[in-house]
């Protein structure tokens, strides 16, 4: 056998207390820790790095601190995204304000002040458990979330409330790289593991799992549970403050709140119970699955769907994420608990020193279905698995042949919609409108100057992270790329990243307003305004209603509570100084369904005009509150991200009066040829009588300048060449559309 324990015989305390007692154990660890070091930087490219490897050693390290207190201490906890949030909020502020702290002082800070909110919060544990005791921990996560999302010192008083970090630095050596991030980040979990694994196998492991197993009988026998739970809280929320630091240090750069939602408590913990509760292996292979499942699927299922002729939207490749996720946490709750962690450790005491690879499926899918299916349908489904894997290596070589055909012969764009996510509704016409003018660009004109455009979506549902793992898996397809964020957060996050890749960026109406300065920000082209520009012409246009006084007058902002909301404060509150007015702030929650206690605040200031920057459902329940209150909608203006039709629809007729400002036209000929040469042959990407409206114009309108940028860098490095991200930029620089 390969594998046994049996006949490795210890002749001290020193060799039966080794962390691995098995020696295949022992060398295998060694082993992956020195590929993990010399071999896979050799071997990984920088997508590889950026995208798989980085966020999979920190959603590591985050997993090994929730496996701590879930699996080996038994207490069920749903705040650990407030944890990671507390680690990088706490960490971003010793960085700042502490002048010259190294990097790892300031990740141990983070971890320490998530110790002391992970105790408190832990605190219920004491007297409850089960599901009050996940409703406690939930509070953590909906009290951090508020506090750094009102509490401007946590953000250094950044007036989006974004964080950033760059130029980092570690015992005198640059973390700026893929790969000097990738060894920092590898370093880093190495330690963390072997000190969690000698923990769980101390003394006081063995009461985490006497309190797992039995909190009544731990304490007859001795065992302090207040001790043994707190202590479970304290180093499981150490570990994850510190990844909390590093993915925001490392891995993001930038980031929001959003980035710590509970969202990211529920995908650690479903990394747990995939992986296998009570084992620091699990932790390890969850996070991989959690990492890797999402972009198998992005891969294969769009192949899959082209050889039997379906097509396969974005928005269908989100939806199957979740659905496979939800499936396989349903599949291995029933069928193997352990999750993972167990499947591996079966099949190691099964493998033999000379076990051919269908033998091995053989054996590894009767082990895992024969609780539901007789061995000769396990054999049916060993059968099937084999032919998904020669598939599987049909797709990629299929993948990598089109992605170099792809680069060679055609103009690639990549896209950044969301199609799914609270923001769907608003976020699909702009999809549809931007792809739709870029099939147009090929029906019609043949591409730019016969250079044919290819694009591909990935879908972000408005989220930063996401949004950052589109962007590192898109980049490379490609000898530079136009990417238009659609976020203000993804915005102030791929900033750092864009000009290192030398990828024009563009931001139509959103993103960072101080961006205008293009001599500080070169690579980032706001060419449809800023929100400083979008309330400026707003408060000029309220100047004129005055006729040129608005001193005393009150007028309140009712804002979307993220980076794009918070954008024009800084332009209001100068022009409240020079005008006199008194500006009134009063932020909604995301989605912004439940507004009723802001109106109130309306009602009872009643300001002279209200200024509505909102995004998605938040418009339409703020005009439906205000019908409710009574506030006249002829003193409301919108910005053009809260004037479009799903904004006012739901309201009818009690919307009249309400003002919006758009950026864009009716759309004239180009909505024809769309109509003609892309809908007319049924290679819309939407419905046609979409085809014209506000949002759907506005993705148009994107598309446009981002082909007309590459057409201006054909005129100047030339006709009918594929143009890389410099000759795009200078493209986008000497823009003219003058005609």
């Amino acid at each position: 056998m390969f594998y046994r324990e049996n006949g490795q015989f210890k002749t001290s305390y020193k060799a039966d207390q080794q962390i691995f007692p098995i020696a295949q154990d022992r060398w295998g660890v060694l082993l992956i820790v020195a590929f993990a070091f010399f071999a896979v930087p050799l071997l990984a490219d920088e997508y590889m790095m950026r995208a798989i490897l980085i966020p999979f050693l920190i959603l590591s390290l985050a997993a090994l601190g929730v496996n701590i207190l879930v699996g080996y201490c038994g207490q069920i906890s749903l705040g650990s995204g407030a944890f990671m949030a507390v680690g990088a909020y706490a960490a971003f502020n010793c960085w700042v304000r502490l002048e010259g702290i190294p990097l790892i002082a300031a990740l141990l800070v983070g971890g320490f002040f998530a110790t002391l909110v992970g105790i408190f919060f832990g605190i219920p544990s004491l007297r409850v458990k089960g599901l009050y005791l996940s409703v406690a921990t939930l509070a953590a996560q909906f009290f951090c979330d508020w506090a750094f999302l009102r509490i401007k010192w946590f953000t250094n008083d950044s007036a989006s409330g974004t964080a950033s970090v760059a130029n980092l630095t570690a015992f005198g050596f640059d973390v700026v790289t893929p790969l000097q991030k990738y060894i920092f980040c590898l370093s880093v979990l190495v330690v963390f593991g072997v000190l969690a694994k000698n923990l769980v196998r101390g003394a006081i492991g063995r009461e985490w799992m006497a309190i797992r197993d039995m909190d009544v009988a731990a304490a007859v026998i001795g065992i302090r549970p207040m001790y043994a739970k707190l202590s479970a809280f304290a180093v499981s929320s150490f570990i994850v403050g510190v990844a909390g630091a590093l993915w925001a240090f490392i891995y993001l750069g930038s980031w929001e709140p959003a980035a710590f939602s509970v969202d990211r408590s529920f995908q650690l913990l479903f990394m747990v119970i995939l992986g296998g509760m009570g084992s620091i292996m699990g932790s390890f292979f969850g996070a991989a699955f959690i990492v890797i499942l999402p972009i198998a699927i992005n891969i294969v299922l769009p192949v899959i769907g082209s050889w039997v002729g379906v097509e396969v939207s974005t928005a269908a490749l989100t939806h199957a994420e979740q659905i496979i996720f939800g499936a396989l946490i349903v599949w291995f709750l029933i069928v193997e608990p352990h999750g993972l962690a167990k499947l591996w450790s079966v099949g190691k005491q099964k493998m033999p020193s000379l076990m051919s690879f269908d033998r091995f499926v053989t054996q590894f899918f009767h082990c895992f279905f024969f609780k539901f299916f007789n061995r000769r349908q396990t054999m049916k489904l060993r059968q099937l698995v084999l032919a998904a894997s020669v598939v599987a290596a049909a797709a990629s070589s299929a993948l990598v042949s089109t992605a170099a055909y792809a680069q060679a012969k055609e103009q690639f764009f990549p896209v950044l919609p969301y199609r799914t996510g609270a923001y769907a509704p608003n976020g699909v016409p702009w999809a549809n409108g931007y792809a739709d003018y870029l099939k147009l660009i090929n029906a019609r004109d043949g591409g730019i100057n016969g250079v044919k455009i290819t694009f591909e979506e990935c879908d972000t549902a408005y989220a930063t992270d996401r949004g950052v793992e589109c962007y590192e898996r898109l980049k490379g397809k490609a000898q530079g790329g136009i990417f238009q964020p659609l976020s203000t957060g993804i915005t102030f996050a791929l900033t750092e990243k864009a000009p290192a890749d030398k990828n024009p960026l563009i931001t139509g109406g959103y993103g960072r307003s101080e961006s205008s300065d293009g001599g500080v920000f070169k690579w980032n082209f706001p060419l449809q305004g800023t929100y400083w520009s979008g309330a400026d012409i707003i408060m000029q246009f309220i100047t004129k209603k005055e006729n040129g006084n608005l001193k005393g007058k009150k007028i309140a902002l009712v804002y979307h509570d993220s980076p794009y909301g918070k954008e024009p404060i800084p332009l209001l509150q100068e022009r409240a100084k020079m005008q006199g007015y008194d500006l009134q702030l009063l932020p909604v929650t995301a989605p912004g369904v439940e507004q009723k206690a802001t109106w109130l605040q309306v009602r009872q200031s009643r300001p002279d005009y209200v200024l509505l920057w909102g995004w998605g459902v938040m418009n339409s329940a703020a005009l439906k509150e205000a019908v409710a209150t009574g506030y006249p909608r002829e003193k409301m203006f919108g910005v053009w991200w809260s004037a479009a039709e799903p904004d006012v629809k739901d309201v009818g007729e009690a919307a009249k009066g309400y003002t919006g400002l758009v950026a864009t036209g009716p759309g004239g000929k180009v909505i024809e040829d769309i109509q003609k040469h892309v809908h007319a042959k049924k290679q819309g990407t939407g419905p046609a009588d979409e085809v014209g409206t506000t949002l759907y114009n506005r993705g148009m309108v994107s598309a446009a300048l981002a082909v007309e940028g590459v057409r201006a860098a054909q005129d100047r490095f030339g006709k009918g060449k594929v143009m890389n991200g410099e000759q795009i930029r200078w493209g986008l620089e000497n823009l003219n559309m003058d005609d």
